[in-house]
């Protein structure tokens, strides 16, 4: 498959929340690109409730041909008409901007702008609601620029345009374009899911497979860093129970929101000591993919994990999705630090303040990514460039339910082989060429064994003595630890109740009369 043929892919299937509120930083990020360029090619939308029409070329880029140029002309014209006439709507944004307030009930924040009436087979509303919730949040800061974003985006070029138009009607003409695309979005069907390669099915292909694959793109979640002692996030004795039992949270995840983050800190530093680095080692898993660099056959690592254990693995090819603890930058004025820097706090269970400033919220928060957050601006260019390359996918330890990174398996070219290597099935409906499942260490150690490889670090041998795993068909293997995605056959039971004695008294009665030759009436 092409780019081209990549592009006309359904949203879904696209990067979407790489969103950054760096004005700096381009809007691209944020718009998925096959709807984005879907809506450069929208001729009018309605705003809903306003009665206004925008020309389509308030929506497109900057490369237009002279008829789009003449169009462009035309929309100045509405804009300066709009101006005037939209006065009582700025006003409005206006004071929602002074209050902070983003989901007003105005009737261009109705939510008939995310019709929720799509049918069963198009895309889920996920899309729409992160495009909304993003313009929120940059709306809510006050250091983003929002001609600056239309600019970037292409919606208005033209720097006198632009410097004609005041900040409450450039907001205005981004959330008619969010709403626009969100809308777009939802008319979008739901790409069929990934059906896996028949011809891969052994534990003989995936030792095959690793051994001859050079462009190997291993996707790694909390599971690979359980045997380091750091629990995982959703299993029974995960990180979310333990946050539940000690800590009075309106959810579990919370600790990790950044909107429960601004308004209460003290959770997440009274917990960060829990998952610092300089506590933990490396676990075989991490030696692995390490060992897979030095042969020259790792493509990329792309970890979920925030612990930097792939650091201390020495793995160079690492793209950390969701942030490390490594650094941590200041909320107010935005000066960084090194985790050093602030370890003191961290282990005293403080909350941790910049002395560079006295801001109302000068918070120096660990650089992960928290839910609300975007991704690290890298995250979607070295997809997208990693995706041309890559000969073999390996899933370790994730349970593929964080959004965007569960989506990488999706994106790939449907004829590049995937193993899945995880204590359970996961990413259902979308299909594994081969699926292990089991401690991802153990596993891990039987494939080297039989690949024939070893880590040039003594201080973590590979597990001996692994047993056989189970065979599941067609493409399940059941390791030790393992959960069977067969669930176990209900035991039957006898019922004892009254009808039943009676019933076995009449038999054994008949049956005695029938021996006794006598005339019985039942």
């Amino acid at each position: 498959m092409s780019d081209q043929d990549f592009e006309e892919q359904p949203a879904k299937r696209l990067k979407y929340t790489t969103q950054n509120t760096d004005p700096q930083e381009n809007m691209n990020n944020v718009v998925p690109q096959k709807a984005q360029n879907d809506l450069n090619h929208l001729k009018k939308s309605e705003v809903v409730g306003n009665k206004e029409n925008v020309p389509s070329k308030v929506l497109s880029n900057e490369n237009h041909n002279h008829e789009e140029e003449d169009e462009r002309t035309e929309t100045t014209s509405s804009i300066q008409s709009d101006n005037d006439e939209g006065e009582e709507e700025e006003e409005e944004i206006d004071q929602n901007r002074n209050t902070g307030d983003r989901n007003s009930e105005s009737e261009d924040d109705n939510e008939s702008d995310f019709d929720d009436s799509a049918s069963e087979d198009s895309v889920s509303s996920d899309e729409g609601d992160m495009l909304k919730n993003w313009f929120e949040r940059v709306q809510n800061d006050k250091s983003v620029d929002p001609k600056h974003l239309l600019q970037q985006q292409g919606i208005l070029t033209d720097k006198k345009q632009l410097e004609f138009i005041s900040d409450e009607f450039a907001w205005k003409l981004l959330k008619v374009s969010i709403n626009m695309l969100a809308r777009h979005l939802k008319t979008q069907q739901k790409p069929p899911p990934r059906q896996r390669l028949k011809e891969f099915c052994t534990l003989d292909h995936v030792i095959n497979l690793i051994r001859d694959s050079n462009k190997i793109m291993v996707l790694t979640g909390a599971g690979i860093s359980v045997s380091c002692g750091i629990p995982d996030f959703r299993s029974e004795n995960g990180l979310y129970k333990i946050v539940e039992k000690r800590f009075q949270l309106p959810d579990p995840q919370a600790i990790f929101d950044i909107n429960y983050f601004v308004s209460n800190p003290i959770p997440f530093f009274q917990f960060a000591k829990e998952l610092y680095p300089g506590n933990f080692k490396p676990s075989l898993s991490h030696y692995f993919i390490k060992c897979l660099e030095d042969k020259s056959k790792l493509l990329r690592n792309y970890t979920q994990n925030i612990d930097t254990l792939e650091q201390v693995a020495g793995i160079e090819k690492c793209l950390e999705c969701h942030g490390s603890f490594r650094t941590a930058t200041c909320f107010n004025c935005k000066h960084r630090v090194g985790c050093e820097d602030i370890r003191e706090s961290i282990m005293q269970q403080k909350t941790p303040n910049c002395s560079q400033c006295t801001g109302p919220f000068n918070v120096l928060k660990p650089d992960i990514v928290f839910f609300g957050e975007g991704l690290p601006p890298t995250f979607g260019p070295q997809l997208m460039e990693d995706r041309k390359h890559v000969d073999l996918l390996l899933v370790m330890g994730s349970s593929l339910r964080v959004r965007p990174v569960c989506t990488i398996p999706t994106l790939l070219e449907s004829h590049v082989p995937q193993i899945l290597i995880n204590r359970e099935c996961v990413g259902q409906p979308h299909e594994f060429d081969i699926v292990l499942l089991g401690n991802c260490d153990e596993i891990i150690s039987y494939l080297c064994y039989k690949i024939g490889w070893n880590f040039s670090n003594p201080s973590v041998p590979l597990i001996e003595n692994v047993k056989e795993p189970k065979f599941i068909p067609p493409n399940i293997y059941l390791f030790e630890g393992g959960v069977s995605p067969i669930p176990p056959e209900p035991q039957s039971t006898t019922i004892h109740s009254p009808v039943t004695e009676t019933q076995q008294t009449v038999n054994s009665s008949l049956n005695l009369s029938l021996q006794e030759g006598q005339k019985t009436d039942v």
